[in-house]
């Protein structure tokens, strides 16, 4: 019984300080040249006829990657992602953060799932679309 304790403790320990540092996406408007986002959001109304949203993605240590991968879901009202699209992004191993400016073409939720080049999965988001 200590033991279980104990090594609950250590988990949550670990835990928390893993979450602290952990991999970050941020849907915006735009991202400056130090990676800070503007206006970022997790709503956003498009014209339309569709509408760019920047996609800012944070790393606690560099990507380790030569390219990254966005696959785009849509979510139905009964939670069953619909793929759109996958979008490949050149970037350096040494990377801590990069942006990348994605249509997303109707209203509705999204899931936006970020890969490194061995297809491990890096950070995930969602985001609502609305019409204007």
């Amino acid at each position: 019984m200590i033991r279980t304790k104990i090594f609950l403790i250590h988990f949550l320990i670990l835990a928390s300080a893993l979450s602290s540092h952990s991999q970050k996406i941020t849907f915006c408007e735009h991202v400056d040249s130090s990676g800070n986002p503007k206006n970022s959001s997790t709503t956003f109304i498009i014209r339309s006829n569709g509408g760019y949203l920047e996609v800012l993605v944070t790393l606690p240590r560099d990507v380790n990657s030569s390219f990254v991968t966005y696959d785009l879901y849509t979510v139905t009202g009964d939670k069953k992602e619909i793929f759109e699209n996958t979008i490949r992004q050149n970037v350096r191993s040494d990377f801590t953060w990069f942006s990348k400016k994605i249509n997303f073409p109707k209203a509705g939720y999204y899931h936006v799932y970020v890969y490194d080049d061995r297809d491990h999965l890096l950070c995930a988001g969602r985001v609502l679309v609305k019409i204007e």
